[in-house]
């Protein structure tokens, strides 16, 4: 009877001390009735290694309703690995995935890694997994050299491997980016051969003024192998040159004065500029190339007599400009020769020839020769008949060959104010000189090309001289001569007395 009694009484209190230890594991909220109990982990795979580092993660996929205060691996060089015996990589808390990166690891050695989460109620454990980091010296040695031969869009940039370490190198390059750290996700130029050496590559269609990041690497059989991070950034990137061709002057039968200039280099020195030159349009440095033996200078024109021309012939001429990026060409101009004999400065039907008319010109004939006669007389005058008379005469056009209907335009309308007083338009179209007539006050163009061939012309006072081309009723076009003049047109008054100066056509 009492060895019965002994043993019921051991079975109950090894039931008690079960159901004690599972309210110990299982505690209930006293005020919500739930149950609280452990969270629940899981380790994930291993997702790379190296010779110093490794990436693991992991999952809480149940919180035990309480929260996960904290989670992430615990790793050591032994098995089980925990929270107190081990090295502890925290990665947030809640639930759901993770991944640590546990670097300072020692090569060649083998590790045991596994997740944990805790909650109030502990702490809970995946399972392990193990691995083993690279082993040194087994992935090769390469270095990154510094970029050379930078320009806006391309740049040539190398490495050498060294070393191939545990297997031979098969594939080795560089990888570049805009972000530091490149890898061979990113942009990867492969150098086509394998082993140990340097080797040099091009990177191009890059950005201009944009900065960018490069490492070599070589790949062996125990992985890919990083070389020093070299940064540079590329150029404001070059244009072609902004080129002009202004008119010609100083035409003769076989003779012209070309005239150039480069207002913008595009970023990059010019090296060489002239003109080319052809019977058709567009002529390029195919055709006849003409060069200038002096340094161009950006926004100074510069200028080339052409010898050796045909008489009374027509030709199509632009300027040119190269730089590091291109030829660039300037407008199109024409230039006809004058016959035999006639020529600008010549003297001609009562005056000097000061212009011969050209492609685009009103009046320009290409079977026969055209242009401007210049008056020796020069005359201060108003361009107004009579002070303060003020109107609209409608002698607008600028064009050349126009300056005569200008002047018959003037004369006839300021009739209004009588015929005696003497003004400019009236000047012109009264004066016979050396028994010829028809003379006229020259357009504002007309006066503006005179003013380029000034120096063939000749007896130009330094000094405004009027053209016949009208503003409004109170100004009219002037042009400015003189040794610092640039002979651009300016408004002035009517009333204002500037020289004057009659040409004909002939």
């Amino acid at each position: 009877m009492k060895l019965y009694q002994m043993k019921s009484t051991k079975l109950l209190s090894t039931l008690l001390l079960a159901i004690a230890m599972l309210f110990a594991a299982c505690e209930d909220d006293s005020e919500t009735g739930t149950l609280l109990m452990k969270a629940s982990v899981t380790t994930a795979s291993l997702t790379s290694v190296s010779e110093n580092s490794a990436v693991i993660g992991g999952n809480v996929t149940d919180d035990g309703n309480a929260s996960v205060t904290e989670r992430g691996i615990v790793y050591a060089t032994f098995l089980n690995p925990t929270t107190v015996r081990g090295t502890k990589l925290s990665a947030g808390s809640g639930l759901g995935g993770f991944s640590a990166n546990l670097s300072g690891l020692d090569s060649d050695v083998t590790y045991y890694a596994r997740a944990f989460a805790i909650n109030s109620q502990g702490t809970s454990y995946g399972d392990h997994i193990s691995f083993t980091t690279l082993g040194a010296g087994s992935l090769p040695i390469v270095t990154t050299t510094p970029a050379i031969d930078i320009t806006g869009f391309s740049a040539v940039i190398g490495g050498n491997v060294s070393d191939e370490g545990g297997s031979p190198v098969t594939e080795r390059g560089v990888v570049y980016g805009t972000s530091s750290n490149p890898t061979t996700d990113d942009v990867k130029i492969a150098d086509g051969n394998n082993g140990l050496g340097s080797f040099t590559l091009e990177l191009t269609g890059l950005n201009e003024s944009s900065t960018y990041y490069v490492r070599a690497y070589a790949i062996n059989g125990d992985g890919t192998a990083y070389g020093n991070e070299i940064i540079f950034s590329t150029e404001m990137a070059a244009d072609l040159p902004t080129v002009s061709t202004l008119p010609a002057s100083n035409i003769t039968a076989f003779s012209a004065l070309l005239i150039g200039n480069v207002s913008d280099d595009g970023g990059s020195p010019v090296t060489e500029g002239g003109f080319v030159m052809g019977p058709s349009s567009n002529p390029t440095t195919d055709d006849i190339k003409i060069t200038y033996s002096g340094s161009i200078t950006v926004g100074l024109d510069y200028s080339i007599e052409l010898t050796g021309l045909n008489e009374n012939s027509t030709y199509f001429v632009r300027a040119y400009a190269i730089n590091d990026v291109g030829t660039a060409y300037g407008n199109e101009i024409q230039i006809s020769t004058l016959e035999d004999g006639l020529m600008l400065g010549e003297r001609y039907q009562g005056g000097v020839i000061g212009y011969i008319l050209q492609p685009g010109d009103r009046g320009y004939d290409p079977d026969m020769q055209h242009g401007i006669i210049v008056g020796d007389l020069t005359m201060a005058l108003s361009w107004l008949n009579g002070a303060n008379n003020y109107l609209t005469t409608g002698a607008t056009s600028r064009f050349i060959g126009d300056g005569a209907f200008n002047t018959s335009l003037i004369v006839d309308e300021q009739a209004v104010y009588g015929s005696g007083n003497n003004y400019a338009a009236k000047y012109c179209l009264d004066l016979n000189a050396a028994g010829f007539g028809s003379w006229h006050l020259p357009s504002s163009d007309e006066l503006e090309a005179l003013f380029d061939n000034r120096g063939a012309i000749g007896g130009f006072e330094s000094g405004n001289y009027w053209s016949s081309t009208e503003i409004n009723d109170r100004e009219a076009f002037a042009v400015s001569f003189g040794s610092q003049s640039s002979g651009n047109q300016f408004r002035s008054n009517k009333n204002s007395e500037h020289r004057v100066r009659p040409v004909r056509y002939f």
